[in-house]
């Protein structure tokens, strides 16, 4: 019995050895409802509340809450992986989108995203980067009422695994 579980844990610990590096969404960005006048809005990634920066998009009298988006990106311990969290325009809405967050790395101390720039993180001996991810959301112009932005991942963050 012994040499048979044994036989099962080495095969599976051979398979994660040559399996390919991946990301996944644990929580996609929302903003929750927005108001339909144009201003700029804040979503700490931190604590996931939505603070009016200025003008109507949000509502100015209290901090509600939205959801920051959550990623994960499994690697081979000590891997290197190159990150770039990107800003997005919505010319259609009159959307500006500029993303601010962190990533975390097993052990270590969060480390501040800088939008639109490639990031090289190790993964450390964990093989895990956690992504966490908020920002500002501008509009230019009266929007519909409760319109709902929704920050799609596969759009946001280009990342590969570097040689």
């Amino acid at each position: 019995m012994n040499k048979r579980y044994f036989y099962v844990l080495l095969i599976f610990v051979s398979h994660m050895a040559n399996s390919e590096a991946y990301i996944t969404t644990d929580n996609h960005m929302d903003f929750r409802s927005i108001l339909g006048l144009s201003g700029t809005c804040f979503l700490d990634p931190s604590t996931s509340n939505v603070i009016s920066i200025s003008g109507g998009l949000c509502p100015s009298s209290q901090i509600k809450k939205g959801r920051a988006a959550i990623h994960h990106i499994y690697a081979q311990p000590n891997e290197v992986i190159r990150i770039k969290v990107k800003s997005e325009s919505i010319p259609a809405n009159s959307l500006l989108y500029t993303p601010a967050g962190f990533y975390t790395v097993s052990g270590l101390p969060d480390t501040p995203i800088n939008p639109d720039a490639y990031t090289d993180i190790n993964t450390g001996l964990s093989g895990i980067i956690k992504i966490t991810i908020g920002g500002t959301l501008t509009s230019s112009a009266p929007q519909t009422n409760s319109y709902t932005f929704f920050y799609i991942i596969r759009e946001a963050i280009d990342w590969n695994v570097q040689p």
